[in-house]
C-alpha cells in the first residue's frame, strides 16, 4: 500500500468490497470513488476537529463517545442530511 492511501480512512479497494458485497451489479467511475474517498476523509476530519473542541470545551483531555455524538446531532440539524441515521442512535442511552 503506497503512502497516499494509507492516509485515507477509505480507499478505492474498501469501497469496491463494499459494492461487491452489497451492490454486486454496481460499477462506480473512478470520479465517483475519488469524491467518496475525499468526502468522506474530510466528513470524518471536521467531525474528530469539532468532537475534540468540544471535549476541550468540557475541560477533558479524553473524547467521549457523548462528544462525537453531540457533533454528530450538531452537523446532522445543520445540513439535514444525515439527521434520520443518528436520531435513533443518540436518543438511546
Amino acid at each position: 500500500m503506497s503512502k497516499k492511501n494509507k492516509d485515507k480512512l477509505l480507499n478505492s479497494n474498501e469501497i469496491n468490497k463494499f459494492l461487491i458485497k452489497n451492490h454486486p451489479n454496481l460499477i462506480l467511475e473512478m470520479r465517483s470513488k475519488q469524491f467518496i474517498e475525499c468526502y468522506v476523509n474530510l466528513y470524518i476530519k471536521n467531525l474528530l476537529k469539532e468532537s475534540f473542541l468540544l471535549t476541550r470545551h468540557r475541560k477533558s483531555k479524553v473524547l467521549q463517545a457523548g462528544d462525537l455524538k453531540t457533533t454528530l446531532l450538531k452537523n446532522s440539524i445543520k445540513t439535514n442530511k444525515f439527521a434520520y441515521v443518528f436520531e435513533k442512535v443518540i436518543k438511546k442511552k
